[in-house]
């Protein structure tokens, strides 16, 4: 004796076919527009940089903040292997150029903490809080560990004229008069003209172009004794 095709009910049918649709407009959502809000949740990864035994990635976060209307970048550290990223600098400030000592105990990035010049600081790979090794009168542009990992070469350009005289002028006790005097003069401090003297004066993103020079200097990291080689 055959078996008899079962017959499926026209409303089972269709409550399949509905199913069917419903789901696949879940998966395709209907595409829009780009808003000014997506932007924001936009993060660009950059400068991955692995460990001496290979065991860990450092590298940065790139977001923009619709508190600051700026960028920030992060340094973040996560397994070769795969695993949970964990972040090594705070978001409000940017960090960047992470680079591993030769022993893999350390990391040294670049950050300009609290509005100051960008500076050299040093982080241990087991945690803690970072540490700044360094106290340019200008920003440092970039670094590299020596092989025995007791010095570092960093990268800085001539220090402007204004950054001189702040210097200059930190070093006084700011205490009493001599502080409201320098917070006068620093209100009432008209800008230089800037002075156009060859034909390419001005780039993209950098501005106008100066006559300052960039150089090499070998950082000592026990005794903090920088020294100009370039």
């Amino acid at each position: 004796m055959g078996l008899r095709p079962m017959a499926v009910p026209a409303v089972g049918m269709a409550c399949v076919l509905v199913s069917i649709l419903a789901t696949g407009q879940q998966a395709s959502p209907t595409p829009r527009p780009i808003t000014v809000d997506d932007q924001f949740q936009i993060k660009t990864v950059d400068d991955p940089q692995i460990s001496a035994d290979g065991a860990w990635v450092a590298y940065t976060v790139e977001t923009a903040s619709l508190k600051t209307d700026k960028s920030h970048t992060q340094i973040w550290m996560e397994p070769s292997a795969g695993g949970e990223a964990v972040a090594m600098t705070v978001e409000d400030e940017t960090s960047t150029h992470p680079r591993w000592s030769p022993d893999g105990k350390y990391l040294a990035f670049l950050s300009g903490r609290n509005e100051g010049k960008t500076q050299v600081y040093l982080l241990n790979r087991q945690g803690g809080e970072a540490q700044k090794i360094t106290d340019t009168v200008q920003d440092v542009e970039d670094l590299s560990w020596s092989p025995d990992g007791k010095k570092m070469v960093l990268l800085l350009r001539d220090p402007k004229p204004e950054e001189i005289e702040e210097a200059k002028e930190k070093s006084k006790d700011d205490v009493g008069d001599g502080a409201e005097k320098r917070a006068d003069s620093k209100k009432s401090k008209t800008p230089k003209p800037y002075v156009v003297d060859r034909y390419l004066f001005k780039v993209d993103e950098a501005g106008y172009l100066d006559h300052r020079r960039t150089h090499l200097y070998v950082f000592d990291i026990a005794t903090r004794k920088m020294t100009q080689v370039t």
